[in-house]
């Protein structure tokens, strides 16, 4: 089993869901915070190009790819997708174990990243038995 974080784009230079942004730190958190092997955890983007696109075509394109390229076990990995755009444009294929989330760049506060945090490793842990 894995668990794949999705967010959206890369950012240039870094990689997907780096601890030096704000998201990735939260992320990072999350895995630190989470009692699970830091080996179980994959960041990923679901666009690998550091651009938003912006044509259907080509999101639907990135999207296949992100299976192509990750290449996730369907019936036992753990999908997190962050954010609406993620969730709107993530390509399924029959995948079971998804968690949607708010992107973790929406949340401002101290108080509802701390919550953002504890409520996300509750859903990763209700996956892990």
């Amino acid at each position: 089993m894995k668990i794949i974080f999705v967010g959206m784009h890369n950012k240039p230079d870094t990689m997907p869901l780096c601890g030096s942004t704000r998201s990735g730190k939260l992320i990072n958190r999350i895995i630190n915070e989470s009692g699970l092997e830091k080996k179980l955890f994959l960041k990923t983007n679901l666009y690998d190009v550091d651009y938003f696109p912006i044509e259907y075509l080509e999101k639907n394109r990135l999207a296949i790819d992100w299976h192509e390229r990750i290449e996730p076990d369907l019936k036992n990995d753990v999908i997190i997708l962050m954010g609406a755009e993620v969730h709107e444009n993530f390509v399924y294929d029959g995948m079971k174990n998804v968690i949607k989330i708010a992107h973790p760049s929406s949340k401002r506060s101290h108080a509802d990243m701390n919550e953002y945090v504890s409520k996300t490793i509750e859903k990763i842990k209700s996956f892990n038995g």
